[in-house]
């Protein structure tokens, strides 16, 4: 039969702040605390540590203001009108 442990006995550390819930690998993000689903960064976007409530845009791209977290960034660039054949 298995020993159970004596209620001295300390259960196993979560991280901090984690409530149980696992938190989200770099690479992905939770816009939201909960048990919803880790979401892969969309294009251009990236997340460097756990529990990521957004993944932020790679330099030379951007997010709109309007934008929602789930939306890909993109670049911004200029077509020179006076060049153009």
């Amino acid at each position: 039969m298995p020993k159970l442990p004596s209620p001295q006995t300390p259960a196993p550390a979560l991280p901090e702040g984690s409530r149980g819930i696992p938190a989200c690998p770099p690479g992905t993000f939770k816009s939201m605390q909960g048990t919803g689903l880790c979401l892969q960064c969309p294009p251009n976007s990236r997340s460097t540590s756990e529990a990521s409530t957004i993944c932020v845009c790679r330099n030379g791209y951007y997010r709109a203001d309007g934008d929602l977290p789930d939306m890909p960034c993109t670049s911004i660039f200029c077509i020179d009108l006076f060049n153009v054949l």
